[in-house]
């Protein structure tokens, strides 16, 4: 099984600001990631206030929900979060390319 990384750059944070900003601009509602992508999990952590002693750090798989069944050993179950997640991204990426078709 192939070994996806699971990385949020501040490069990539700052082009997921500079998307929000366009979009908010061009009077689009913006796109929310679920938390099971890693800017989807990395936005709830920054965002909980229920967080007493917040620490910045990178994305990392405890931030993202579990699957929900078990995979054996660490190295498949994260490659099960990340396919999980490429999927969840695709969807999301359908659903704004049909919304901006129809709108």
């Amino acid at each position: 099984m192939e070994t996806i990384r699971l990385t949020v750059t501040s490069e990539e944070a700052g082009q997921r600001a500079d998307s929000l900003l366009a979009r908010r601009l061009e009077g689009k509602e913006p796109i929310n990631f679920p938390r099971e992508t890693a800017m989807g999990a990395m936005a709830l952590y920054i965002s909980d206030q229920s967080v007493v002693n917040f620490q910045p750090m990178n994305v990392n798989f405890g931030l993202i929900p579990p699957l929900g069944y078990r995979v054996k050993g660490k190295r498949n179950k994260n490659a099960e979060l990340s396919q999980r997640s490429l999927a969840i991204i695709q969807q999301v990426k359908q659903e704004v390319l049909n919304y901006e078709d129809h709108h």
